[in-house]
């Protein structure tokens, strides 16, 4: 897939908005992470923080880089036409995975979201909607429970059937 070439300002303030505030929680992330208890949460409390926050402020580069330098003939109003629909939808359906771990546990709730997500992006190959999802949560299963240590509370499903 090709990606679209943006002539706004306005996305690359927003990557750089939100690279900024990556930076700034990676730089806080040891006061906000309570060490002093007994038995932390998983092994390593900064490894998840410190992984999502470096991808969000490397991702933040290259706007950063063509806000600064290549802002000549580029406007700051929005490209295309309407509401942008596919964000929107990842958004809502990504709202739904911390629910879905809660209700129907982390692998079910893996392998649903990123499907419907692989969907809403566009992917028809029923292949592909099948096998990413099964092995990025195989990769999750794996990393949590087998390196991590961390289990995850039994979901309400098992709760209601059992």
């Amino acid at each position: 897939m090709s990606q679209e070439k943006t002539r706004s300002r306005a996305h690359d303030l927003l990557g750089a908005v939100l690279g900024t505030f990556c930076t700034v929680m990676l730089v806080l992330a040891p006061w906000q992470i309570d060490l002093d208890v007994s038995y932390p949460f998983y092994k390593g409390p900064f490894i998840m923080p410190i992984l999502a926050l470096s991808i969000g402020v490397i991702a933040s580069l290259p706007s950063w880089y063509r806000l600064l330098f290549k802002g000549k003939g580029r406007s700051w109003e929005l490209d295309g036409a309407g509401a942008p629909r596919k964000p929107f939808l990842m958004l809502v359906t990504a709202l739904f995975y911390p629910i879905g771990i809660f209700v129907i546990g982390l692998e079910i709730a893996t392998f649903l979201i990123l499907a419907v997500e692989l969907y809403i992006t566009g992917q028809r190959n029923r292949k592909i909607l099948f096998f990413i999802p099964l092995l990025l949560s195989g990769i999750f299963w794996l990393v949590f429970r087998r390196m991590l240590d961390v289990y995850f509370p039994e979901p309400l499903l098992f709760y209601v059937l059992g």
